[in-house]
């Protein structure tokens, strides 16, 4: 049964006013049934015009009529909510008011605009956007002292971490950079080749600023997954890094023979697949095993604190890169910018700790020259105080703990 409301009945805009006062100003019905409140107002012609050309689309992508079981707007993402992230940000860009945005986030994208669509709009959803706004306005203004608003502590928090991972993100590109140009003599490299533990580390630190530069990318795409599958890689240079470090001929005996192809071939199983864990030296005839287990890797590491990391970090960036039931929820989670830090700004972070501890492995390095190693620990030092500081502030979230994080400030202690 449709109830429909009248002049004395109280609007349902929550505006306190009765409808004939209210709503009914702005052509604005309202119909209760089974419960159910509907607002009904009439389209602009730009509307109309907008929805028109979603009904032609619709017919072009699907070879049929729209119908009334169909959505208007099936191409928007019900799940997560991206879409309005991204409009915050172009809206920031547009250097709106933050508390215009607030108030626009928390009303699930309403935007009064004076001679626009004020008269539009239910005078109850007006009130309850200036109520945001003011809200955002006093927590904004609030003292610090025992403890902070989490819409304060959001604002600072990600304009901190923004700032931190485009400085450390080009001191460490430069510091790699650097490492790759001082080490090829100054030479421009057309045709790389693989042959030493320094070529390794050259590779390593090229493929650091290759996911760097990917990350910076991601990074405004909130998609934290995606960088956190990027850092798997990271990760493993990382590991490897340290196996070359502390076992004088890991490399010459588990890596080198890979792409030694004079001296070795890969063995060839039963049923002709060539087994890419063995090879076989081409003079001798003799079968090595050059299988290389990450976990193996782990095992090999003397500091509790390598193990940690490997726990943490790389079963969750594996979650991400394989498919993983147990990432499902997270995937479509819905991120509440003005109550939790900037999950794409805390993977950055993140990246940008592991990528400083690839560049100190790589300049551990025994065939890495002094005077890079001393210009090095200058380098990773300042990087490594400007995150140490930064971490202390992140897990200063006690709502929302971080295991990642907590192993890596223990690692840069």
């Amino acid at each position: 049964m449709k109830k429909k409301i009248v002049d004395k009945d109280y609007c349902p805009c929550d505006s306190g006013k009765v409808y004939e006062d209210c709503c009914k100003l702005k052509d604005i019905e309202w119909t209760i049934s089974d419960g159910k409140i509907t607002r009904t107002q009439r389209l602009v012609p730009e509307i109309e015009e907008i929805l028109l050309e979603i009904k032609e689309n619709f017919k072009q992508l699907y070879g049929r009529e729209m119908n009334k079981e169909d959505y208007y707007f099936g191409f928007a993402p019900n799940f997560r909510n991206d879409s309005m992230l991204h409009i915050m940000e172009s809206m920031r860009a547009a250097n709106i008011p933050e508390e215009i945005i607030y108030a626009h986030f928390k009303t699930d994208g309403l935007l009064p605009i004076e001679e626009l669509n004020l008269d539009k709009i239910p005078d109850g959803y007006l009130a309850e956007f200036e109520e945001y706004t003011e809200e955002y306005e006093n927590a904004m203004n609030s003292d610090i002292v025992d403890e902070i608003s989490s819409i304060k502590y959001v604002a600072m928090m990600n304009s901190i971490m923004e700032v931190l991972v485009l400085d450390t993100g080009e001191s460490l590109k430069v510091g790699l950079t650097d490492f790759i140009h001082r080490h090829s003599e100054g030479k421009q490299i057309t045709n790389f080749e693989m042959k030493t533990e320094l070529d390794y580390c050259m590779f390593s630190a090229l493929k650091t600023i290759k996911t760097l530069e990917s990350v910076s990318i991601l990074k405004s795409e909130f998609v934290s997954e995606s960088i956190y599958a990027l850092g798997r890689s990271i990760f493993e240079n990382y590991l490897y890094l340290c196996a070359i470090n502390q076992e004088e001929n890991f490399f010459k005996e588990k890596m080198y023979p890979k792409i030694d192809s004079k001296k070795f071939a890969f063995s060839k199983n039963s049923n002709g697949k060539y087994n890419y864990n063995k090879v076989v030296n081409r003079q001798t005839g003799e079968t090595h095993n050059v299988k290389v287990l990450l976990s193996d890797l782990k095992n090999k590491l003397n500091d509790t604190r390598y193990k940690e990391l490997y726990d943490v970090f790389y079963q969750t960036a594996c979650q991400f890169v394989h498919v993983d039931i147990l990432t499902a929820e997270s995937y479509f989670e819905c991120h509440d910018p003005y109550d939790e830090l900037n999950p794409s700004l805390v993977a950055n972070v993140i990246i940008n700790t592991l990528s400083l501890l690839v560049l100190k492995e790589i300049s551990n390095n025994r065939c890495v020259q002094n005077q890079f190693k001393i210009d090095c620990e200058y380098l990773t030092s300042n990087i490594s105080n400007k995150i140490s500081e930064c971490l202390v502030l992140i897990r200063a979230d006690k709502e929302r703990p971080n295991a990642i994080i907590d192993v890596l400030h223990n690692r840069l202690k």
